[in-house]
């Protein structure tokens, strides 16, 4: 029990860390829009 609870716990760590990079990539994407209009 205590061995799938940390792959969970990694799961989650992994989902948080795609969604922090997804949003920065859209940050940044965001800022070439506007600097090239």
């Amino acid at each position: 029990v205590h061995g799938q609870s940390v792959t969970t716990h990694v799961q989650d760590l992994d989902s948080i860390i795609q969604q922090t990079e997804l949003t920065l990539i859209l940050d940044e994407v965001e800022e070439i829009t506007e600097t090239s209009q």
